[in-house]
């Protein structure tokens, strides 16, 4: 898996053909869900902007196109796209920075809002937006300011540049907690 992962002959493979026997618009949809290893209904019409996701997440698993399906024991279903896959979706996605970024933006807020923070501050890393980190701190119904969260609290700050925590009023005070 890691040789063929980033070899360029295996993504020309995947483009001539996977890629090409499906629609620009399915293309563009497994192009932007690329940028999460996993995905809910929720967090792919959040990442995608498609309102459409259910539909297009059947359609991606009657084509068989590597896309695994998981039940949680809760009853949410949540998928993933094997990683021969998304790597040169990714790749191709990563060509258009604006949109990866935004991508990953979206990520981050969604997986803020449901209580993800580990996930939402990786994202929000990939989206060049770490800076911004208070406000998925502010928005996330996670509890970080009790002795429980302190180990989660730490794995945050543990990704966050030092030099940000300095210059940020917001995140100075929790991160010195989390020290």
């Amino acid at each position: 898996t890691q040789l063929l992962q980033h070899d360029a002959g295996f993504h020309e493979y995947i483009t001539e053909n996977v890629l090409s026997k499906l629609s620009p618009q399915q293309v563009s949809f497994l192009e932007r869900l690329s940028s999460v290893p996993r995905f809910c209904d929720r967090l792919a019409e959040a990442v995608t902007g498609d309102p459409n996701t259910e539909q297009q997440i059947r359609e991606l698993l009657q084509l068989h196109l590597f896309v695994s399906k998981y039940e949680l024991s809760e009853g949410e279903t949540w998928y993933s796209m094997h990683l021969l896959f998304s790597e040169p979706l990714r790749s191709r996605l990563a060509a258009r920075e604006a949109d990866m970024r935004q991508c990953h933006w979206r990520a981050a807020e969604w997986f803020a809002a449901n209580g993800f923070l580990l996930d939402a501050v990786g994202h929000a890393k990939a989206a060049g937006m770490i800076s911004s980190i208070d406000k998925l701190i502010e928005n996330s119904p996670m509890s970080l300011r009790s002795l429980s969260g302190l180990g989660s609290m730490r794995r945050i700050f543990d990704a966050v540049d030092p030099a940000t925590l300095a210059t940020n009023s917001k995140l100075l005070p929790m991160g010195a907690w989390a020290f």
